[in-house]
């Protein structure tokens, strides 16, 4: 640079530090961890198939809420047909929990 550019350079730089306006920063290009997949503490909404009737594969136990933890409100006997309303849930056992039209929850994996 020439002198008097210089000169000009530095006056700006000085003024703008005056004025209270940061210098920019340098950037450094810095290698970032990939994402990491957590399970959800608590149930979490999934996508479901719009079909609602499902046949129970083996005994099942219906539960008041998704998931292992939610209290037993009543058992299903294989063959039973149950119609589901649409709401699922995963928990952080990876089970998907369908909602029963009458009430209650059950793992989507005794369903076909």
């Amino acid at each position: 640079m020439k002198p008097p550019v210089l000169i000009a350079v530095c006056v700006l730089l000085v003024a703008s530090l005056a004025c209270g306006i940061p210098a920019p920063a340098a950037v450094v290009d810095q290698p970032t961890a990939p994402p990491t997949r957590t399970l959800p503490e608590k149930s979490a909404p999934v996508a479901v198939e719009s079909v609602s009737q499902y046949q129970v594969t083996e005994p099942l136990t219906v539960r008041d809420a998704p998931c292992i933890t939610g209290e037993p409100v009543g058992y299903l006997d294989t063959g039973t047909v149950v119609r589901v309303t649409g709401k699922a849930r995963t928990c952080a056992d990876g089970g998907v929990w369908l909602e029963l039209d009458g009430g209650g929850w059950v793992n989507s994996e005794y369903l076909r």
